[in-house]
């Protein structure tokens, strides 16, 4: 649970259906306005999305490892979840994301 928080599996979720909305809603209509084909092969697709959910999840938890000071003072309860996870554990997250 404490690496779902670190990682802003919600924010992650919203970036997920706004692509997709992206995509159906404005993207493919689009093309198809100029007579191009807008078919998406899914694995392509599925790759570019999960490629941006991990850029994603790895700037949130970067972000965290730096902040972490500023948090201590600002949000004492949203620190490093909750201070459950220490520096090192947040960096190897990061690179294993990114």
């Amino acid at each position: 649970m404490d690496l779902l928080r670190l990682i802003r599996y919600k924010n992650l979720l919203l970036i997920l259906l706004i692509q997709l909305l992206m995509v159906g809603a404005i993207i493919a209509p689009l093309l198809a306005s100029y007579g191009m084909s807008t078919d998406v092969p899914f694995p392509e697709l599925a790759v570019l999305l999960f490629s941006t959910l991990l850029l994603a999840a790895g700037g949130y938890s970067i972000n965290d490892y730096f902040d972490h000071q500023t948090d201590r003072i600002n949000q004492p309860k949203r620190v490093i979840p909750a201070n459950k996870m220490n520096l090192s554990q947040v960096l190897k997250i990061y690179r294993y994301l990114t």
